[in-house]
């Protein structure tokens, strides 16, 4: 089985163009697969320039919005966490960030237990260490 492709005008076998069940032949032949992948090319390369140029453009104003939005999501108490399934205890000023941290390094965050929250960050670490001290794992 052959078909055409609508913007190349090859004719080609039906492997060189993708498969679609919503169409009566089973294949998608409005482009064949070496016109997607030229068109995705194409596009690819120009998106890449657009969002360069923009980052480049805007850079400080975006780093402006990143302090700013990590500085409005600080607390000014410090909050001792565990992470259940971890067995991990930790300590932050600002606990979303934090776990958002453990889940890219590929930690289990699904059970979190706030221990305590505290005015100062030495009595946050004081309660950390004594936790560690009893066998909870924790920053080394």
């Amino acid at each position: 089985m052959e078909f055409s492709c609508s913007c190349c005008k090859k004719v080609k076998p039906k492997e060189g163009f993708y498969k679609n069940k919503r169409q009566r032949s089973g294949y998608d032949t409005s482009r064949c697969k070496s016109c997607i992948k030229d068109r995705h090319a194409e596009r690819s390369e120009g998106i890449k320039e657009y969002r360069s140029r923009y980052y480049r453009d805007n850079a400080e104003e975006k780093k402006a919005y990143a302090r700013e939005r990590r500085k409005r999501s600080r607390s000014d108490k410090f909050t001792v966490y565990l992470l259940e399934k971890e067995m991990y205890v930790g300590q932050t000023n600002n606990l979303s960030y934090r776990l958002k941290q453990h889940r890219a390094s590929g930690k289990n965050v699904s059970k979190v237990v706030e221990l305590g929250i505290y005015d100062t960050r030495r009595e946050a670490l004081d309660r950390e260490a004594m936790y560690h001290r009893i066998g909870y794992k924790g920053k080394k």
